[in-house]
């Protein structure tokens, strides 16, 4: 059996477990809770759900699992009702200034080490000090995921732009490395969050808007989803990690410097 297969029985073993059900409902009947389904309008949102534990993003918990499934449906009547209006279009917010630049001041410093005697014993504890070095330096990320490219731009404290050897000293412990890998998993946090919201939005959504209709027609209406209804191909954005390119771009530039050593021990033998 392959993969497909098996996961096309647990969904399916999934949903027919389930017997929190409504019977039958009359035209025009609110829909407010999963219960007030029918078992056959769960299994037409079962297409739905498996975007939903598959979609870029997703927490690693996701799993086709009771827990998840419930999950999924308190998202779609979290704050909502069939009567309630249901936006046909998500909007995908854009990139903000917290997700492309990181401040570094005092607080990155790395703090004093408490007094100690010969015998290694503390002389009377003190609560830790940072020192004072700068008001604080900034750094910008601008991350090309299509050329797989960064722009590193750094201000000083004014918010002018500044060559890096022109700055004053970073605090204590810290070094331009680790500056530059905090601005990476800063970006990739936003980032995750911006993409997994939208599709999860366009998820939800796209569930909403099916039962709104079945709310208006009844138990009785049919089986068909209607097109608009559906998630396309191209509804579901990818999760395009700047870490996971900084790591392809370490990678083939590892491989040049071993080629240029390579050629520079040919040339020199």
């Amino acid at each position: 059996m392959s993969d497909d297969e098996r996961e096309g029985e647990e969904l399916t073993e999934l949903f027919y477990q389930d017997t929190d059900v409504f019977g039958s409902r009359s035209p025009n009947t609110t829909i407010s809770k999963p219960s007030d389904l029918t078992h056959d309008e769960k299994l037409l949102l079962k297409d739905l759900f498996l975007e939903y534990v598959h979609m870029p993003g997703q927490d690693s918990r996701a799993s086709l699992s009771p827990e998840f499934y419930k999950e999924f449906f308190a998202e779609i009547f979290k704050y909502w009702v069939s009567s309630h209006r249901v936006n046909t279009r998500p909007v995908l917010q854009p990139r903000t200034v917290e997700q492309t630049r990181i401040r570094i001041d005092d607080s990155w410093a790395e703090s004093e080490p408490p007094a100690t005697t010969e015998s290694g014993t503390m002389v009377h504890p003190r609560v830790a000090r940072k020192r004072k070095l700068f008001e604080g330096i900034f750094l910008t990320m601008e991350f090309n995921s299509v050329e797989e490219t960064f722009t590193w731009t750094w201000q000083n404290d004014e918010g002018k732009d500044t060559p890096f050897s022109a700055l004053c000293r970073l605090p204590r412990g810290v070094t331009k490395n680790d500056v530059i890998l905090m601005a990476i998993e800063n970006y990739d946090s936003f980032e995750r969050k911006r993409i997994t919201s939208y599709n999860r939005d366009q998820i939800i959504n796209a569930a909403r808007r099916r039962i709104h209709k079945w709310a208006r027609a009844g138990s009785s209406h049919d089986d068909t989803i209607d097109e608009a209804d559906e998630i396309g191909q191209r509804c579901i954005l990818p999760l395009v990690l700047a870490s996971d390119a900084y790591l392809k771009t370490a990678r083939d530039a590892a491989k040049i410097a071993a080629e240029i050593e390579k050629r520079r021990s040919m040339v020199t033998t």
